[in-house]
């Protein structure tokens, strides 16, 4: 069983053993908490340190992110509420990909266009759903021997399939957590807060001092 101190504290995660070692190779992890135990710290058998997670709820995302699952779009549909989410074969990373478990995903304007076949990039049927994501690093490209990021590091970014458990991204799609940002704030930072910049700092060329107005919260890219 998972052992939890004030719900806490991780000491013993023998039981998620098959699934460590699916994710984390052979050595397995174990756990502490870390940080005046706000946070859990996961490290391997060797003593090397994985990641930090933020909470219990992370540890399990992570856990059941061994797990494909993700919204397929077979055809297209009149909506969101038209998708369901299927168990699907594990990913198998190309030598210049990352294998990341998504821990949070954000939706887009674009996303919505994408699964009713209104976008102006449309992946060929079936695809998977979503783009933005933030999650931990799985495994690293095969093709490169000094990787930017290694296995167990925080990242966000964007790629086709960020509406499953796993997703593959190339490097250059990826970027590290900011410091005390959790996997929600991240998920939308790939494409959204770019976007939203663009428009502000560099279209509208906004001064300190200048009023905006807001005049929809339909999200940074939105209609």
């Amino acid at each position: 069983m998972l052992n939890a101190v004030n719900h806490r504290y991780l000491r013993d995660l023998s039981e998620i053993a098959s699934a460590s070692a699916q994710a984390f190779g052979p050595q397995g992890l174990n756990g502490r908490g870390g940080r005046g135990g706000d946070n859990i710290v996961l490290t391997r058998n060797d003593g090397l340190d994985l990641v930090v997670l933020d909470s219990l709820l992370d540890l399990l995302s992570l856990v059941y992110a061994v797990i494909m699952r993700g919204i397929q779009v077979q055809e297209y549909v009149q909506g969101p509420q038209d998708l369901t989410v299927t168990t699907l074969p594990d990913l198998k990373p190309s030598p210049d990909t990352y294998l990341i478990a998504i821990h949070a995903s954000a939706t887009n304007f674009f996303d919505l266009l994408q699964i009713r076949g209104k976008y102006q990039h449309q992946p060929a049927l079936p695809f998977m759903a979503g783009a933005e994501f933030a999650g931990v690093i799985l495994s690293t490209p095969s093709s490169t021997k000094a990787p930017k990021f290694k296995r167990g590091d925080r990242v966000f970014g964007s790629s086709q399939g960020g509406y499953a458990t796993q997703v593959c991204a190339k490097e250059e799609s990826l970027m590290p957590i900011p410091p005390g940002w959790g996997f929600m704030e991240a998920a939308g930072l790939m494409v959204t807060a770019p976007t939203a910049y663009a428009a502000l700092a560099l279209e509208a060329r906004v001064r300190k001092g200048e009023y905006v107005l807001v005049h929809a919260a339909a999200g940074g890219v939105g209609p």
